[in-house]
C-alpha cells in the first residue's frame, strides 16, 4: 500500500501486438503517483476547461446554456485526458467535471 502522499491508479495497457485491435485482452496495471503530481495535473486540466467556458454565455432565443459536462480519464501517470465521443467508457471508469451556472446575485433591498 502506498503512503498518504500517493495515490494508486489502476489502468489498462493495450496488448503488445497492435495487429488485432478488436477484442484483444488488455493488461491491468497499478501505478503509484504522488498527490502533488495528480493535483498539479488536475489544476492544469480544470484550468484549460475553464478557459473554454470563458467564451461567453451562449444563448438561443430565450434559452441560455445552464450546465456544461466534461468526461475525462486519468492516466497511469496521473494526467487527465478529455474523453471524446465513441470511447465506450462507462461512468464508473471516467471522471466527470460539471459546471453549473451560478445563480445571479440579487441586489440588496435599499429600504
Amino acid at each position: 500500500m502506498s503512503d498518504e502522499s500517493e495515490l494508486i491508479i489502476v489502468t489498462t495497457e493495450p496488448p503488445p501486438s497492435r495487429r488485432d485491435r478488436g477484442d484483444a485482452m488488455r493488461r491491468v496495471v497499478e501505478s503509484s503517483v504522488s498527490l502533488d503530481s495528480v493535483q498539479a495535473n488536475l489544476e492544469r486540466f480544470v484550468g484549460a476547461l475553464g478557459r473554454l467556458l470563458v467564451a461567453g454565455r451562449p444563448a438561443a432565443g430565450e434559452f441560455e446554456l445552464d450546465e456544461v459536462v466534461f468526461h475525462a480519464e486519468i492516466g497511469a501517470n496521473g494526467e487527465f485526458k478529455l474523453l471524446g465521443t465513441g470511447v465506450g467508457v462507462t461512468g464508473s471508469s471516467a471522471v466527470t467535471f460539471t459546471w453549473r451556472r451560478a445563480p445571479e446575485a440579487t441586489s440588496p433591498d435599499p429600504g
